[in-house]
């Protein structure tokens, strides 16, 4: 279980210390630093249309009618280093976006 790390608590309180200190109660900013905190990888803001998108991620492949189920199916047999990864999400039955990309530049 996720909550059984014992890095997370403690990220998790520094966290909730930054916060409590400089009196920051607006869930956006709270969200910002728990992703700077925790997340890894694949930065979750994408600024603009050439903003390049890299860096690590978990990929999950999910089954968008039942998706709270499959989804912790996957994430269950993560490690905590993956788990703190961006995860990448692709549906099953679903063509990834970079083949579509990818066929309408060679093919136009």
């Amino acid at each position: 279980m996720i909550a059984n790390r014992p890095e997370l608590p403690q990220m998790v309180n520094n966290i909730i210390q930054y916060c409590k200190e400089r009196d920051i109660s607006n869930t956006v900013e709270i969200l910002k630093k728990c992703q700077q905190e925790i997340v890894l990888g694949r930065s979750l803001d994408i600024e603009g249309p050439d903003t390049r998108i890299d860096g690590q991620t978990t990929f999950n492949t999910l089954n968008q009618d039942n998706v709270l189920v499959t989804s912790l199916e996957e994430i269950s047999g993560l490690t905590p280093h993956e788990l703190r990864h961006t995860l990448q999400v692709q549906f099953y039955n679903e063509v990834p976006l970079y083949l579509i990309y990818r066929n309408t530049i060679k093919n136009p």
